[in-house]
């Protein structure tokens, strides 16, 4: 996300820091500024924190903006953002098998699957492993703390018709 730092003053403002803090500082990136930076009077400045989280959930950090300004020398406000992971899948077996067989396909998630073929949802396939016995493009999506991730990566299963008997 972009912040904007404005000098509503009359004087260059000096931004000699932007800081991160909390229990999940190292979870967020400030970046898009050269610091030390001084800000002309009537102008302003922008800064991104970007959330780059390697584990799943809800993040939060406090971000400390630290100036020469003389009414406000530290300026802090919070930020919080949610990672979703995208889960993978893994087959048990062969993806191309005969009528009448299946592959178990497993989500890298354990919860909170929704699995789908095609890119249509499979009613009552919320489990960590599904069994396909169709051929068709599966994929699973992840839902944690109520936001549904991207569809994984698809993995296409084909199933063979049996040799007619002769």
């Amino acid at each position: 996300k972009t912040y904007t730092v404005q000098n509503t003053g009359t004087g260059n403002l000096s931004v000699a820091t932007i800081a991160l803090s909390g229990a999940d500082a190292a979870s967020f990136i400030v970046g898009d500024i050269m610091l030390p930076a001084t800000i002309a009077a009537g102008t302003s400045t922008t800064f991104t924190v970007t959330l780059n989280a390697a584990t799943s959930g809800v993040k939060s950090a406090t971000v400390t903006i630290t100036s020469d300004d003389c009414d406000e020398t530290g300026y802090t406000f919070s930020v919080q953002g949610i990672v979703q992971n995208i889960p993978t899948i893994s087959a048990g077996g062969s993806l191309s098998f005969c009528a009448g067989e299946n592959v178990v396909l497993t989500s890298s998630s354990a919860t909170g699957n929704q699995w789908y073929k095609g890119g249509v949802l499979i009613v009552d396939a919320v489990n960590e492993t599904y069994t396909a016995t169709e051929t068709g493009g599966y994929t699973v999506k992840v839902i944690e703390n109520s936001i549904e991730s991207e569809a994984s990566a698809g993995i296409s299963v084909t199933v063979n018709a049996l040799p007619m008997a002769g």
